[in-house]
């Protein structure tokens, strides 16, 4: 598809060097949830194929694809966005704004809002990455306990 303008947001979780995509090359972007700790352009934990253009006379629209099999963003100088998968069904969403925020307010109405999250998961938090031995792992441990935080 072209797109409006170049002021692309979106497309995660992969990592991008700017929140504003490029489009003077041809980027891809692959969406496939590995689990992969951040590294560059890799996928990391998540599918969000959604991205939101905001055109050159202060419009904006938002772009929702929901799909569970794998799947590409490729950015054209057109501008442009070529959206490829390997199959599955397609469900599409425009949300045509007019403003930003009237995109964001139709999408969660689309989709449901965000939950408050509980107080005590508003906490400190510790990942999987970086216990490659179990020493490592008892030392957290040891460290949280001293520190008296819950666990």
């Amino acid at each position: 598809t072209r797109v409006a303008s170049k002021n692309v947001y979106g497309i995660g979780e992969n990592e991008q060097k700017t929140y504003r995509h490029q489009f003077e090359k041809f980027i891809k972007y692959a969406l496939w949830a590995r689990d992969n700790s951040p590294d560059g352009t890799t996928n990391i934990y998540g599918v969000q194929p959604i991205y939101t253009v905001l055109e050159d006379d202060g419009r904006a629209h938002t772009v929702l694809i929901v799909n569970s099999n794998a799947q590409e963003f490729e950015m054209t100088p057109a501008p442009g966005i070529v959206y490829r998968t390997i199959g599955g069904i397609l469900d599409i969403y425009l949300f045509m704004g007019p403003t930003p925020e009237n995109t964001v307010q139709q999408l969660t109405q689309a989709i449901g809002r965000q939950q408050i999250p509980p107080y005590w998961g508003l906490g400190f938090q510790l990942s999987r990455w970086g216990y490659d031995n179990l020493e490592n792992m008892n030392a957290a441990i040891n460290r949280t306990r001293v520190a008296n935080i819950p666990q």
